[in-house]
């Protein structure tokens, strides 16, 4: 087992002279230019009870709009399928008869972190359509979803279009090529300027030959602070290529390389 991490010292924070705050206006929908203009010019005998039902009528507001956005997110979850949470929304395929339907449902819930598990190729390809326009979307998590390079560039792609900051792939099936593929598209800073997570867990097909692309990559990117290629099939020979590539790294902090059985002693002391 390999791995590498440190931290840096957060700098103070200078103080930070605050302006007064500017006077907020509310808006009060009512039938009555009278009674608008009595809200907005209290006398001095009623103003404090005029702030009051403002402030009352603001918080029964506040309060209504929450419950119907609570109804709504509970009728996207009950459509979609996905488990939701705060953060997350996670959707499984298998659990889904009309994916893309079920997903378009996901993301109207707007969570920064996207769970997918199980999505074949043919329902992979339209992600990039579904995607686009979602840049509330920082995380992107596959789970044994089926992948091929044009998938892979495809998604390298949201990275720069959404400001991906985590993309995880996890199990689904990544060879050397397709490895390679991703490491080619984030050696361009154009490309992968947000991205400072990536998780490739669990991908067998990937082997020393990864390893070298990911080493070359981390010759280029200066953003990437953690990389994982756990239970991936690399050897001494890309453990010494990774031990080579941060040598000359001073961004990455954090590589994972638990389970890949062919790293002996030798490799890890590289």
């Amino acid at each position: 087992t390999m791995g590498c991490g440190c931290s840096k010292t957060a700098a103070t924070a200078p103080s930070v002279q605050q302006d007064t705050p500017k006077q907020c206006i509310t808006k009060i929908d009512i039938g009555s230019l009278d009674a608008a203009k009595a809200i907005q010019e209290p006398t001095s005998a009623n103003q404090g009870e005029n702030k009051e039902e403002v402030v009352n009528v603001s918080a029964r507001q506040d309060s209504e709009d929450s419950a119907r956005n609570t109804d709504v997110e509970n009728q996207l979850e009950e459509d979609s399928g996905a488990e939701i949470s705060s953060d997350v929304a996670r959707l499984c395929m298998e659990e889904n008869e009309n994916f893309v339907e079920s997903f378009a449902s996901c993301l109207a819930l707007k969570r920064p972190h996207l769970i997918l598990e199980s999505v074949d190729a043919t329902n992979m390809q339209s992600l990039k359509k579904l995607l686009s326009p979602c840049n509330f979307v920082r995380e992107l998590e596959f789970v044994a979803c089926q992948v091929d390079e044009s998938i892979i560039r495809d998604l390298c792609n949201l990275i720069a279009i959404l400001n991906i900051e985590k993309l995880t792939m996890s199990r689904c099936g990544l060879s050397d090529s397709m490895v390679d593929a991703v490491a080619t598209s984030l050696s361009d800073p154009a490309k992968c300027a947000s991205l400072t997570s990536l998780m490739l867990d669990g991908n067998t097909g990937a082997g020393d030959a990864a390893a070298e692309s990911l080493s070359r990559m981390l010759g280029a990117n200066s953003t990437l602070t953690e990389l994982s290629v756990w239970g991936c099939s690399v050897t001494d020979r890309g453990a010494a290529a990774f031990a080579a590539a941060l040598r000359g790294n001073a961004s990455l902090r954090q590589l994972w390389m638990g389970e890949c059985d062919g790293v002996t002693d030798a490799g890890a002391a590289a």
